[in-house]
């Protein structure tokens, strides 16, 4: 993703309609969620004193992100609409920290 703050439509799921175009859109903000921690689980694998139980803590913050990617094939609109919500907030408040 080459926008670090993320598409504009990161923000608003709540009018998400049944559609390939919406389901994209949710999946590319667990996406983003999912880079975010993979990116931390690196850097704190790479610190000079890393600790593991941070990485645990950030690899399981992961696992769950990835489960909820994979349910998002088969989400109904409302789940959908609900999961993206989710990590759309989630991506914010990780950024923002």
């Amino acid at each position: 993703m080459s926008d670090p703050e993320g598409p504009a439509y990161f923000s608003d799921f709540s009018a998400m309609a049944e559609s390939d175009v919406a389901r994209d859109q949710a999946a590319e903000v667990v996406r983003a969620v999912l880079a975010w921690y993979a990116g931390q689980v690196l850097k704190e694998r790479r610190a000079p004193m890393p600790s593991p139980a941070h990485i645990e803590e950030l690899t399981a913050a992961w696992e769950a992100a990835r489960a909820d990617q994979s349910r998002l094939a088969e989400a109904s609109p409302e789940e959908m609409a609900r999961l993206a919500t989710h990590y759309a907030a989630q991506y914010r408040k990780l950024r923002d920290s």
